[in-house]
């Protein structure tokens, strides 16, 4: 689950539209600020007193082991997911948790037991403080900044520096550095640390600049995107809870104020009244039912555009054996539309196509069968894969051109 939020932004996933994409993807810009917990010595009172947490009541227990900390925040990942994002499919929170991994293909399985491997290695360890935080920061009511906070890029600290051998992303010190490796079709693949460009180096792309720094667009350098600090573009150079106004960096607005553009609004709220000029627009919160829209819902919501002469409203997708269509996908992962309707994912030796079978399996028509159905992963040593997710262990031998093996797990490394 390092990260989950990368494998959201991987597979299109949108915070915002996709016309704001870029800054959400670019990071924010404000330092990790240790959280004070509950019996600490804190006033909240205080404007600048860190934030009091409660661990306990935000992941249902208090998290010792790695396997409890990485409990928790795929709890906080899936609630996020399941209220901010747009078109998520997860039904509730609880499927999200649930199927998350085998939506997956057992990627997400496979990162944990690299983790976990590393740390029994003594290559890396979990950093308390930066994994609070980012727990923190996966809060549904932050559907605007949720996804870029640095703290979640960095709550495993590496002992391995930049450029030497790795066998994880977070083995390697410099934060947010990747363990690049040729292609591997081993459990235990050599790397190298590679870092992100630091503040004031070169950069271009998305998620290129270390965790809490934007590139900025215009200089093509990284930079803080704190509020207050220069920015020269609108649609770039700020912190994703920031938007670039005349040249410096604000901070978003809150729920009713006037807005003009996307980028200004944050929490749960988008700027409506942008696409129908029915009212001057502001920001309006869209992620519960009945919320007031003109383009688009978070969460597993729609915005309803029947009436054309007024906003638009915030329904449900439809679920089992409601009618569906292009821009109203059926909620649920177990359930696909077919034919204007809403019906259940192809089950173990059920005929399909690529992308019909339940969360877990894959179609056969991967591997060239004549007439596809839909298989259960492979076991170690099973022959026939050619990627990664046929297999049990996440970790196949062979490829597009010429079928393999699926390979074992290794507990340990050389």
């Amino acid at each position: 689950m390092y990260l989950l939020v990368e494998d959201m932004r991987s597979r299109g996933f949108e915070v915002r539209r996709l016309a704001v994409l870029a800054t959400l993807v670019l990071g924010c810009g404000d330092n990790i600020r240790p959280p004070t917990f509950i019996g600490d010595d804190a006033d909240a009172s205080v404007p600048d007193a860190p934030e009091v947490v409660d661990l306990a009541a935000m992941c249902g227990a208090m998290p010792e082991t790695v396997e409890e900390w990485e409990r928790c925040y795929l709890k906080r990942y899936c609630e996020t997911i399941v209220h901010c994002v747009e078109d998520n499919l997860y039904s509730n929170a609880q499927e999200c948790i649930d199927l998350v991994d085998a939506v997956s293909g057992g990627m997400l399985s496979f990162e944990a037991h690299e983790r976990e491997r590393s740390i029994a290695a003594g290559r890396a360890s979990l950093d308390r403080a930066a994994f609070t935080q980012c727990l923190v920061e996966l809060s549904p009511k932050r559907c605007a900044t949720a996804w870029t906070a640095p703290a979640c890029a960095t709550r495993y600290a590496g002992t391995i520096p930049d450029n030497q051998s790795c066998y994880s992303d977070a083995e390697c010190v410099s934060p947010g550095a990747r363990c690049e490796s040729q292609i591997c079709s081993d459990s235990c693949c050599l790397g190298t640390c590679k870092a992100r460009p630091k503040l004031g180096y070169p950069c271009g792309g998305f998620v290129e600049c270390e965790p809490g720094l934007v590139c900025g667009l215009t200089s093509h350098t990284c930079v803080t995107g704190d509020v207050n600090t220069p920015c020269g573009d609108p649609f770039g150079g700020c912190d994703a809870g920031a938007w670039c106004d005349a040249g410096i960096c604000k901070v978003d607005r809150v729920e009713g104020d006037p807005c003009d553009s996307l980028l200004q609004c944050g929490g749960e709220t988008s700027c409506v009244g942008l696409r129908r000029e029915i009212e001057p627009a502001r920001c309006r919160r869209v992620t519960e039912i009945g919320d007031t829209c003109d383009w688009y819902c978070l969460g597993n919501l729609y915005c309803d555009l029947s009436n054309p002469q007024g906003f638009g409203v915030c329904r449900e997708l439809p679920k089992h054996g409601e009618g569906c269509g292009l821009f109203t996908p059926c909620v649920g992962q177990n359930e696909r539309c077919e034919r204007g309707l809403c019906v259940a994912r192809a089950a173990v030796n059920q005929p399909c196509s690529d992308g019909d079978c339940l969360p877990g399996l894959f179609c056969t028509d991967q591997l060239g069968a004549t007439n596809p159905v839909c298989r259960d992963r492979m076991t170690d040593g099973e022959l026939g894969c050619n990627q990664p997710a046929q297999c049990q262990s996440y970790i196949c031998d062979g490829s597009q051109s010429a079928s393999g093996e699926c390979q074992p797990l290794q507990t340990t490394c050389p």
